[in-house]
């Protein structure tokens, strides 16, 4: 054989189709039945809620989105930077905000949706957070506190704004009803 009829021999042979020994049909034939009916199905879509809850994973991540969702709701219900308390049954939230210089304080008074709450005179004290002495004497003479009145009505929702003349950032807020008083700190915003 001569080295041309070597070179037509291996062109010939790459052009050929290539052998399979694979089959599909004598592998599915020697198959379980369950691997039978598997294969002869039609491939059916998912569902909105098997993608949703269809595995242990999806589960876990829609309760963590759920969870995530809540916290921010609770979040943006609070007052920014306000404290919360109760007075007579009422809940009462306290926010000290500085807006074009002047500080304001906002009373937001939210009554329960059932039973009996306080209705009333209700005074107001605020004083800037006194600094802690070392060993000095307390000069009471620059204490300086504003007081104020409001009148909480039968309503389910009021709410009370009054100027401050402070430039403090930290104070004590006194609420005093008839029968009932608490002292609370708050900060700024």
């Amino acid at each position: 054989m001569t080295d041309d009829e070597k070179k037509r021999q291996q062109n010939e042979e790459l052009n050929q189709e290539p052998v399979y020994y694979y089959s599909r049909e004598r592998r599915l034939n020697r198959a379980s039945p369950r691997v039978r009916a598997f294969n002869d199905e039609t491939p059916s879509r998912r569902g909105f809620s098997k993608s949703l809850i269809g595995s242990r994973g999806n589960i876990f991540l829609l309760i963590s989105i759920v969870i995530i969702c809540a916290m921010f709701g609770i979040a943006f219900r609070s007052p920014k930077g306000g404290t919360k308390t109760e007075l007579g049954r009422n809940t009462v939230a306290l926010t000290i905000t500085r807006e074009e210089g002047i500080l304001i304080l906002e009373i937001v008074k939210n009554a329960p949706k059932s039973g009996e709450f306080y209705t009333g005179e209700v005074d107001i004290a605020v004083s800037p957070v006194m600094a802690k002495p070392g060993n000095a004497e307390i000069n009471l003479d620059n204490y300086n506190v504003f007081t104020h009145r409001v009148f909480f009505h039968p309503v389910d929702f009021e709410s009370f704004q009054s100027a401050l003349p402070f430039e403090e950032n930290n104070f004590v807020v006194l609420i005093i009803t008839g029968d009932e008083q608490k002292a609370l700190r708050v900060n700024v915003r």
